[in-house]
């Protein structure tokens, strides 16, 4: 009589973890990323007013072309600003992602042994390592097909 193991939810339980962590990290990535998109659309939307005040208040070319310079290179300084703030949030993101699959990994494994010392301790070994554990029977019929194959 071959006994039926119970099956643990620690596994499932883990794999169900796993994937919410992944979805909340891209969930958060995704927050930094709009959040940087909607300061770049506010300082376009500033630098334009701007430019457009300057147009109108000014009445040569040569103030035009001050102010433009000014409004420009205020405009590069902070979109540079913004530029390496992306870049901190990639890298950020880059240890957080490293982080969670590490711990992921690690908590996996742990229930996936789990659930192997269960087998292991219910005696069925076999059912939990199909591929590595073989009947008398089947290594025999495999020997006698290895001796014809020539």
């Amino acid at each position: 009589m071959q006994m039926k193991p119970e099956q643990p939810f620690d596994v499932s339980r883990e794999n169900l973890r796993l994937g919410l962590r992944w979805v909340q990290l891209a969930n958060d990535w995704r927050m930094h990323l709009c959040a940087i998109q909607m300061r770049k659309i506010e300082l376009d939307a500033r630098t334009v007013a701007q430019e457009r005040d300057a147009l109108a208040t000014c009445s040569s070319w040569n103030d035009v072309a001050a102010s433009t310079q000014t409004i420009v290179r205020d405009y590069v300084a902070q979109m540079m600003s913004l530029a390496q703030e992306s870049i901190g949030l990639e890298l950020s993101e880059k240890d957080a992602v490293t982080q969670v699959f590490s711990k992921s990994l690690m908590e996996w494994q742990q229930a996936w042994l789990g659930q192997a010392s269960r087998f292991v301790g219910a005696g069925n070994i076999a059912e939990l390592m199909p591929l590595a554990v073989m009947r008398d029977d089947e290594s025999e019929t495999r020997a006698k097909g290895d001796q014809h194959v020539a």
